[in-house]
């Protein structure tokens, strides 16, 4: 589909413009990819409250409140200023030198670095995030879709049908129709992504069938195999002696009970056979 806008096509990027977008998520692949996870969430948070630049301080503070709520946030330690510098190193966030900061001259000698995400960086924090928040139940082809379909279709012909021609109608209903169907395209999309992750971890093979068809068969003639016949028998055309049999003994036969039997009843009646 093309891009329109200030959106570039991601096809033309070359293989260097690629790695550099890839190195984004090398968070991802660390041994303690959750306690990056939690820095950013930490730096998320500051960002949401208007510091755009944090010192280390900022986001130990914030991740021993976070800690406070949550019991899966992991300690720290000494390694913040290093999981930060990481985190700019792999384009993440940016690093500023905040002299301001120095309240001393051996402060100042020191390192007075604060950290602000990059543009790229915070797409790359907000897709991991949206991925770990995404549920498969989620993934449904709602049908209100169709009913907003129907009516910007019948809004549409109405303007169609104006003598004048409103034109700002017809590109509003155009322009809602075209949203409608991208939105309903995504949910298919992602609807038969769980079709085939459905598919793929439940084990749906003829043996698995047979097996559990076997055991509810079993179950089912233990429990009912000593029930007494209820309501006037059908007729049996392909065994005669059926019916009067179980009018007889006033015992009800079940075709679960005898399905091979009855199949074979059934093949040699539809022969002529019998």
């Amino acid at each position: 589909m093309a891009m329109t806008g200030s959106q570039s096509d991601p096809f033309d990027l070359d293989s260097l413009a690629v790695s550099d977008r890839f190195r984004l998520f090398n968070f991802t692949r660390r041994d303690d990819y959750v306690a990056y996870l939690w820095v950013l969430r930490a730096m998320d948070r500051l960002r949401g409250m208007h510091v755009a630049q944090s010192h280390t301080d900022d986001v130990a503070v914030v991740l021993a409140e976070l800690a406070a709520a949550h019991d899966s946030v992991p300690e720290s330690g000494g390694n913040l200023r290093d999981r930060l510098d990481n985190l700019v190193d792999d384009g993440v966030l940016h690093r500023l030198e905040d002299a301001s900061r120095a309240g001393s001259l051996a402060r100042y000698r020191n390192r007075q670095s604060v950290y602000q995400f990059s543009e790229l960086g915070h797409r790359a924090y907000t897709a991991v995030e949206s991925v770990l928040a995404a549920r498969v139940q989620d993934a449904n082809l709602s049908r209100l879709v169709f009913s907003d379909i129907l009516r910007d279709l019948k809004d549409l012909a109405e303007a169609n049908r104006d003598g004048d021609g409103d034109g700002d109608e017809i590109v509003r209903r155009l322009t809602s129709l075209d949203r409608v169907m991208e939105d309903m395209a995504r949910r298919s999309a992602r609807f038969h992504l769980t079709l085939g992750d459905i598919t793929r971890s439940t084990d749906a093979s003829p043996e698995v069938f047979l097996r559990y068809k076997n055991a509810l068969m079993t179950r089912a003639r233990a429990n009912d195999s000593y029930l007494a016949l209820s309501g006037d028998p059908v007729a049996t055309p392909w065994d005669l002696e059926l019916s009067e049999t179980m009018r007889a003994t006033g015992r009800a036969v079940y075709e679960e009970t005898v399905a091979d039997q009855l199949l074979a009843d059934l093949a040699q009646y539809a022969s002529g056979s019998r």
